[in-house]
């Protein structure tokens, strides 16, 4: 940059026809958006076995890990296709890990 170091969110450039363009660059609100979506990506995948139905679609499974239970619902394509679960099926959960005792069922193997 040559005269213009004042300048935020666009960046000055010189061709080598002594043309001036300006090149946008990523603004502020761009970064924020990023390290939300970042933050939403933190997910634990486990795989387990539905032990029981319980009532509102919601399930209790038995991690593959251990014996460890977690409550867990299904995931908006599974209710909008209309996917059964049933107790004995094995199921990939997505666990936040921020709480681990609940998930949710993202696909039936």
């Amino acid at each position: 940059m040559k005269n213009n170091e004042n300048i935020s969110d666009v960046e000055y450039t010189e061709n080598i026809d002594n043309y001036s363009t300006f090149k946008k660059t990523k603004s502020r609100r761009d970064f924020r958006y990023n390290e939300k979506k970042n933050d939403r990506d933190d997910k634990l995948t486990l795989t387990g076995t539905v032990d029981e139905a319980l009532p509102g679609t919601w399930f209790r499974i038995k991690l593959s890990t251990g014996d460890v239970y977690i409550l867990a619902t299904l995931n908006g394509k599974l209710r909008q296709n209309h996917i059964q679960i049933l107790p004995g099926d094995d199921v990939i959960v997505e666990v936040s890990p921020y709480d681990t005792s609940r998930g949710r069922i993202v696909r039936r193997k």
